[in-house]
């Protein structure tokens, strides 16, 4: 029998979905429900855990089930709702509360108003805890101050502390933070002053303000007469010299709060390298730099771009040596220093003033001077100077194909598309090699693939490794292998297709340039002499190494995958592992160590490593979402005596040199995706991707620029999804990581795109896309959990409350299972029915039409699967057998 002890001690325990559906059945079996207390400690835990997908609906659904539930428990779903992006349904949930609000009730509603702007119902949240007599609670009141703050309305604020019978610390703080965010300085200095004690967090919010305004010398009698400081504290008053132009003594202040022994932040380093940098410092801009990476901040995004800064200075000191060439050692500078002072400028993102320079030369500007002008151009994405340098850059050099590409590419970036045909045409009319642009219009795709199944995953096979293939597989139309290669007429794809047995396997698509043909062939097909890629195993993210030289050798290719080849072991275990064929004698070995389980390998541009993203013997759950993996680098020859772990936290591998890995992790503090860069040779890490929305798995061109997979804007069930919605293809470069370059949504910017891989050394990326064979026209559908449109004519619209909808393959029925995971549902022109039902403790979930027959099932429950080991997700083969 479950009691509230034994409750408590399996919720602790508890780390998967099928575990808490265990503890939930035991729950309601126990009669549990009528228990407020036992009920509020599952409602708990249930709106709190990262197990479930959606913990406020199951919440909610839990809630509606406890038979006199409590104040706490309906709290904590009003908690869900605001903390797990519904603060909307926090007043509907609250009128139709089940139980009296109590203290904590009306905060909870204020925040998730804050959090919306939403004043309107911010008063009404007002109203209703003043009625229910909570009007002179202390928590309340700060609640509705920082309510009030956070939709802008001071007033009603000032209006609740001056009403409030006593205020403690966070009253006076909450008081004073609105005013300051509101830039009042006269009224926070009024608060400032009436305050019983000055908290090191409010002399740290008057000193910004005071920054802010330009008012340092209060700034420092505030920080002078403070009692109480932090960091904080002492990050303000330095950025508050620095944004004020007193470089020299926010350098003097950082002295002095080293001195005291107060650690350094990444806020503090910005202001003080930007210091240095106004003040021309290089040596203590070099100190500061040394110091933030002992700090562990060097790989900061904001402290590199101020430490960048210190090269402003360097171009002014470079403009005073110019001039004192000419003043002081009477030297006329020739087109090379002219040159190195174009090329500084550049560097530092002048490129206006660089333009200018070569205007103003004494001699004709030859082409590496414009040369440099442009590739700062581009790199720093001013478009209008880069289109009058490229067409300079042409004329006078209309065989060079690099500046023919750059002029090209800003064409693009800006939709001059006839700009661009005629650039192309020109090209051919003189025998200039033809490269596309960087972004793309729908016309420039190019289908890579048959069409036939699913297909995804690709990589594109080298040259050489591509003649191994073709010779082996005797396609190639004549004699002449090498030359069809070499020249273009042949090129070849890795990728995993879902076309044999619904599994996922490896296959090499063939393209014919001269028609357009392509051909696919399965590795069973090229390489299954003894069985190892037939029977039940999926393959996956296949890349190419070897072909390197070892003492005058040449190291055959191999085809570097994953797979399911050996049996599972163990339960709750993943079982991938990472293996390499050789190309010419179709030799296959293990690359991942014994006990360990891989996946997305990667192989180094030498083809001499493999880069792979590691369980290192943890626990499976089933979760796809969040793989928790560490990523590991490996030799293609000696594996396990060459092993070593060099990311923690990290997936999807992608070399950008011998020395960079591009990776992707979930940020947890800002709750998004994001890319990375990890040097080997220093251990640094870089964010490259914006943290503003969600980047993944890394395609790397080189080592700073990369392309990834973005979802710029995240959606709900209920959205109707814009263009920012979808997950579309972006080229990122360190260099402006905040302008990445936008690939699919010129192509087709309402569908989704995954899994970038680069072609051409860059020229070209590919990627897969998600299409829809039913909804034609379905770009703009709105998507609800609990609403499908059947294309059958004779099926209207079914408003069911329910999971796993499939339709039957003629269009005229739909199953799914109800919210209890216990009926399988059969709805169609007969009405609504029950096909199957569990009455124990197991649960039912993802119902599945025989492809042939198309039916659910004959009514008859049997057991398919056996051995003690958990499987999900089943389909049938076309024929309906198996």
């Amino acid at each position: 029998m479950l009691t509230v002890t034994l409750l408590d001690a399996h919720l602790a325990r508890c780390s998967s979905i099928r575990h808490l559906l265990q503890i939930h059945a035991q729950f309601v079996a126990s009669g549990l429900l009528a228990d407020a207390f036992a009920a509020s400690r599952l409602l708990l835990f249930t709106a709190t855990t990262r197990l479930l997908p959606l913990p406020f609906h199951h919440s909610l659904r839990l809630l509606c089930l406890v038979h006199r539930p409590n104040a706490f428990s309906c709290n904590t779903v009003l908690k869900a709702a605001r903390d797990h992006g519904l603060p909307h349904l926090c007043l509907p949930l609250y009128g139709s509360m089940p139980a009296a609000p109590d203290d904590y009730t009306h905060p909870i509603l204020a925040a998730a108003c804050a959090t919306r702007g939403a004043i309107h119902e911010g008063h009404q949240v007002h109203c209703h805890a003043v009625r229910h007599g909570f009007g002179r609670n202390l928590y309340l009141t700060n609640s509705l101050m920082s309510m009030y703050s956070a939709c802008g309305c001071l007033g009603d604020a000032r209006r609740v502390f001056d009403a409030g019978p006593m205020w403690d610390a966070v009253s006076w703080n909450t008081i004073l933070a609105a005013y300051v965010q509101a830039g009042d300085v006269h009224q926070a200095v009024g608060v400032f002053a009436q305050m019983p004690e000055w908290s090191a967090a409010a002399v740290s919010s008057m000193v910004a303000l005071f920054g802010r305004r330009g008012m340092v010398d209060e700034a420092r009698r505030v920080f002078d007469r403070a009692e109480h400081k932090d960091v904080f504290t002492w990050t303000a008053m330095i950025s508050c010299f620095q944004r004020n132009g007193m470089f020299a003594q926010a350098l003097g202040l950082f002295s002095d709060m080293r001195g005291e022994g107060w650690p350094v932040d990444e806020a503090v380093m910005v202001s003080v390298v930007a210091a240095c940098a106004r003040l021309e410092v290089t040596q203590s801009g070099e100190m500061c730099h040394g110091l933030a990476v002992r700090a562990g901040l060097g790989s900061r995004l904001n402290v590199q771009n101020a430490l960048l800064h210190i090269h402003a200075g360097l171009v002014e000191e470079g403009q005073h040596f110019f001039k004192l060439m000419q003043c002081k050692y009477h030297i006329v500078p020739n087109i090379r220093h002219y040159g190195c002072m174009v090329d500084l400028l550049g560097r530092a993102g002048y490129v206006r003033e660089a333009e200018d320079l070569i205007e103003s030369m004494p001699m004709p500007p030859d082409v590496p001077a414009w040369g440099a002008l442009l590739g700062s151009c581009w790199k720093h994405g001013d478009n209008e100077v880069g289109e009058r340098v490229g067409r300079k850059l042409v004329s006078l050099d209309p065989r060079h194909d690099g500046f023919h590409t750059m002029l090209s590419n800003i064409y693009a970036l800006e939709g001059m598309w006839q700009c661009v045909k005629d650039l192309r045409g020109s090209m051919k009319q003189r025998h200039v090699p033809k490269v596309p642009a960087t972004t793309s219009r729908p016309q420039d795709e190019l289908h890579l693939t048959d069409g036939d199944s699913y297909n995804y995953n690709c990589q594109p096979i080298p040259p050489a490794a591509l003649k191994t293939i073709v010779e082996r597989l005797g396609v190639s139309r004549g004699d002449a292998v090498e030359d069809d290669i070499d020249s273009g007429r042949i090129t070849g794809l890795v990728f995993v297709s879902e076309r044999e047995h619904n599994l996922e396997t490896l296959h090499v698509a063939l393209r014919f340039a001269d028609d357009g043909e392509v051909q696919v062939f399965s590795l069973a097909e090229v390489y299954d002499a003894d069985g190892l890629f037939s029977g039940a195993c999926m393959e996956d993210s296949g890349c190419i190494a070897g072909g390197y030289e070892v003492d005058g050798r040449t190291v055959d290719h191999y085809l570097v995958y994953v797979s399911t080849k050996e049996a599972v072991q163990e339960r709750r275990s993943p079982w991938n592992v990472a293996y390499k064929t050789n190309l010419r004698t179709g030799e296959t070995e293990r690359l991942t160590p014994p006990g360990t389980f891989d996946i997305s390998p990667s192989v180094s541009p030498s083809g001499k490593k493999v880069a792979v993203a590691s369980f290192q013997g943890k626990k499976w759950d089933g979760e796809i979402n969040n793989l928790k993996t560490n990523i590991y680098v490996m030799s293609l020859e000696n594996p396990s005596q060459d092993h070593k772990r060099v990311i923690e936290n990290g997936g999807w591998p992608s070399w950008g040199s011998e020395d960079v890995i591009f990776f992707h992790r979930k940020d947890d503090g800002e709750n998004n995706w994001g890319v990375f860069r990890y040097t080997l040779s220093t251990g640094d890490t870089v964010r490259v991707t914006p943290a503003a929305f969600d980047a993944v798995t890394p395609a790397a061109i080189n080592e700073t620029r990369v392309a990834v997979a973005t979802i710029r804007q995240k959606s709900e069930f209920s959205d109707v999804r814009v263009e920012a919605q979808y997950r579309h293809i972006e080229v990122c470069d360190m260099s402006s990581p905040e302008q990445p370059l936008q690939i699919t949504r010129n192509t087709r910017p309402k569908a989704d795109h995954f899994n970038p891989f680069v072609m051409d050394g860059g020229k070209f990326i590919g990627y897969h896309r998600c299409k829809s064979e039913l909804l034609q026209h379905g770009d703009d559908l709105p998507i609800h959990f609990h609403k499908l449109q059947s294309p059958h004519e004779d099926v209207g619209v079914f408003s069911v409350s329910g999971v796993f909808p499939p339709f039957s393959k003629d269009g005229s029925r739909l199953a799914f299972v109800d919210n209890e995971f216990k009926s399988v549902w059969l709805a169609g022109s007969q009405g609504l029915r029950v096909v199957f039902k569990t009455d124990g403790p197991d649960s039912v979930f993802s119902p599945l039409w025989n492809s042939k027959k198309d039916i659910l099932g004959d009514r008859k429950s049997r057991q398919l699967t056996f051995g003690g080991f958990n499987n999900a997700f089943p389909s049938t083969n076309p024929d309906g057998f198996k």
